[in-house]
């Protein structure tokens, strides 16, 4: 069964014994949830794991260089443009290039098309601009998206594991913090829960071992 709010709030309350008392409302605990949570959230993305990846989110560019990204937009994990019918891979330009390849023409390298892109805040830009339009594939990880009502419940890759402990663990500290009670039992229990999370989370597919990324080749492309 799904961890819903209303389980980690009384979970939190059950470990700090506020079952009772109000003094840290319902509303104070779903926000500091939701914090630790976010918290979580970004740990498990830095994993580059694939968590909770969105793939396949389209958009076609028909004047200027830019798509503008959608409002749950956190990280770019791979760009692709549609090219004779097949997706190649774009890899990133530096700032420093971002004039390189103002040239009207296309340099090509070993029949790949040499287009790049650059985040910038919730905008990815494409060069050269003239060869920008077209259809675009992106993947992505969204934002957090924290839970409201009591009975929203965790994402699986949340609730997978009892990671959500880690959470549980933090809101507990900020409780007894404010209570002004000594919280270095709850500060331990977070650590030896973080970890536990980097160490198995950044495992998790543990099939064959990840390719090398070909950073020699001049043009767009993908892996060797």
């Amino acid at each position: 069964m799904a961890t819903a709010l209303s389980d980690l709030i009384q979970t939190v309350r059950n470990r700090t014994n506020t079952e009772n008392s109000q003094f840290v409302k319902d509303t104070e605990l779903t926000f500091y949830i939701n914090s630790s949570l976010a918290e979580l959230d970004d740990l498990l993305v830095g994993m580059y794991e694939d968590y909770k990846m969105t793939d396949g989110y389209q958009t076609t560019i028909t004047t200027g260089n830019s798509i503008i990204m959608p409002p749950d937009f956190h990280q770019s994990r791979i760009v692709e443009k549609q090219i004779s019918g097949n997706w190649m891979t774009l890899k990133r330009y530096g700032l420093q290039d971002r004039n390189r390849y103002s040239s009207p023409t296309i340099r090509s390298f070993e029949g790949m098309t040499d287009i790049k892109y650059k985040l910038c805040g919730n905008v990815i830009d494409i060069i050269p601009a003239t060869q920008a339009n077209g259809l675009y594939q992106i993947a992505y990880t969204p934002l957090y998206i924290p839970l409201v009502n009591t009975t929203d419940t965790l994402q699986p890759y949340m609730d997978q594991q009892a990671w959500h402990e880690y959470a549980v663990a933090d809101v507990c500290a900020k409780v007894y913090t404010k209570f002004k009670f000594d919280p270095a039992g709850f500060v331990q229990a977070k650590m030896a829960l973080q970890q536990r999370i980097i160490a198995a989370a950044n495992i998790r597919d543990a099939g064959g071992v990840k390719c090398v990324q070909d950073t020699r080749n001049g043009g767009s492309g993908g892996f060797r």
